[in-house]
């Protein structure tokens, strides 16, 4: 939505209705409150009304709407309306802000004779140092034929939507980018800050035996190399374009058809009464997300609480810190059943299932590995 213009149309009863749309109500006030982020409009006859949501007064009942510029009558935005009548104001609170850059066109409808502009609203935008991209996982360069996801870390909040217009996949040797690489979703996969972007490929695409793969061939051939590339173009939530573009090379290797095998995972243990990091050495690289929530320890059932949980090694281990230090006695490291590697296999079982030799299929239940700290 970067300098996109949003018009909000404001149907007020507050205001004496006007046969003439040139006229203007005379004590209306309207402004962007900058600290809030809430449209308000201020003025003495919001002394007379009874209820925000629908500004009734005593003969007659209105709306206040905001509207997206595009049609005549765009979709509604989302929003709360606020009565303040000590301060003779109600404040629209967007549900999702304004993005920074943007022009709001404030218009009263009289009913008779039509709306008329009450006063243009530029929202500034924020000095804030260029939003870069932090890091992508999985880290390593190789990477399986059936990569199944590609996790985008950003600096700062983006903009959300038309996420695919911004990242392709490019074959280095041909120059060729890869034809709808990605599982394009309507509901885009962000974290809650903004910050982290899951991208999914197109399981059709991985998936032997599926219609997208016989007709268009699977996203990535053994042995060749790709790019991954984030164009600059793109915007943060502040509405600017990030500081360059980012590149990612990828060799990918065989297909990945094993599943997480807990038994060769190797526990480094600390010493008790130290601040020792656990660390935790996977027999294969995971899921970089998944990793870090679905693994916790307990000692005598009480789950304990890291300083810090990071990946290490290209995501084939885990190094907790403890925030106190470690005592005597049994602990357990409990992995959750939805814990996964690149391609989507969980323990005992496989994301690509051979339909004709379905091995490895079952769903596990949530496994324990256990310790002692001495």
């Amino acid at each position: 939505m970067s300098n996109l213009a949003i018009l909000v149309s404001i149907y007020l009863l507050c205001f004496p209705v006007v046969s003439n749309a040139q006229d203007k109500p005379k004590n209306a006030s309207i402004r962007f409150d900058k600290v809030s982020g809430h449209i308000v409009i201020s003025s003495d006859a919001f002394r007379n009304v009874k209820n925000a949501s629908n500004l009734t007064l005593i003969e007659k009942s209105r709306s206040l709407e905001v509207r997206l510029v595009g049609t005549k009558d765009g979709p509604s935005v989302l929003g709360k309306k606020i009565l303040d009548k000590t301060a003779n104001t109600i404040e629209f609170k967007p549900r999702f802000s304004f993005h920074p850059g943007s022009e709001l066109s404030v218009q009263f409808d009289a009913k008779v004779g039509g709306r008329i502009e009450l006063e243009r609203i530029s929202i500034p935008k924020r000095s804030l140092p260029s939003t870069s991209v932090v890091q992508v996982y999985p880290t390593r360069s190789v990477l399986p034929e059936n990569l199944l996801k590609l996790y985008v870390h950003f600096s700062a909040p983006m903009q959300r939507g038309q996420v695919y217009d911004h990242v392709k996949i490019v074959e280095i040797k041909s120059g060729r980018t890869i034809e709808l690489p990605f599982l394009e979703l309507e509901q885009e996969l962000w974290s809650r800050d903004g910050k982290r972007l899951t991208l999914l490929f197109d399981p059709g695409r991985i998936k032997r035996g599926l219609k997208p793969r016989e007709e268009m061939g699977p996203i990535f051939k053994v042995g060749n190399d790709y790019k991954f590339i984030i164009s600059k173009d793109w915007a943060d939530a502040n509405g600017t374009s990030l500081r360059e573009s980012f590149e990612k090379k990828m060799t990918i290797g065989p297909n990945d058809a094993s599943t997480p095998a807990l038994k060769d995972w190797k526990i480094v243990v600390p010493k008790s009464e130290t601040l020792d990091p656990l660390i935790i050495n996977f027999d294969q690289t995971l899921d970089s997300s998944i990793a870090k929530r679905s693994i916790q320890v307990f000692k005598s059932d009480q789950r304990l609480e890291f300083k810090k949980v990071a990946l290490i090694q290209n995501e084939l281990g885990l190094r907790l810190l403890p925030d106190a230090f470690w005592k005597n006695g049994k602990y357990e490291i409990r992995i959750a059943s939805d814990l996964e590697d690149l391609c989507g296999n969980r323990i005992g079982r496989l994301f690509d299932v051979d339909l004709k030799n379905p091995q490895g299929t079952d769903v596990a239940p949530a496994r324990k590995i256990e310790f002692v700290i001495k």
